[in-house]
């Protein structure tokens, strides 16, 4: 695997890790439906933040009215990170 695509694979390994991990801490010094809550309140927040950094690395300027309607799939299988080569 080249060096680049190792990286890629390793930062997306640890985002799923991240949100999963964090997910079974709030379960265990709380509960399921605790945790739920406050997944989804991330999960409202995190894809705005995830866009802007985007549109910054990107150089994208403006205002882009898809953007808004966008909404970024939070599977680990779906995530599209890409190629750095």
């Amino acid at each position: 695997m080249h060096e680049n695509q190792a990286l890629v694979e390793y930062l997306r390994r640890s985002y799923t890790a991240v949100d999963g991990l964090w997910f079974v801490m709030v379960e265990e010094a709380h509960d399921f439906d605790h945790a739920l809550a406050l997944d989804e309140r991330v999960w409202q927040i995190l894809p705005k933040i995830q866009a802007r950094k985007a549109r910054e690395v990107l150089g994208i300027t403006g205002f882009c009215p898809r953007s808004r309607r966008a909404r970024p799939a939070r599977s680990s299988a779906s995530l599209a990170i890409p190629s750095l080569s």
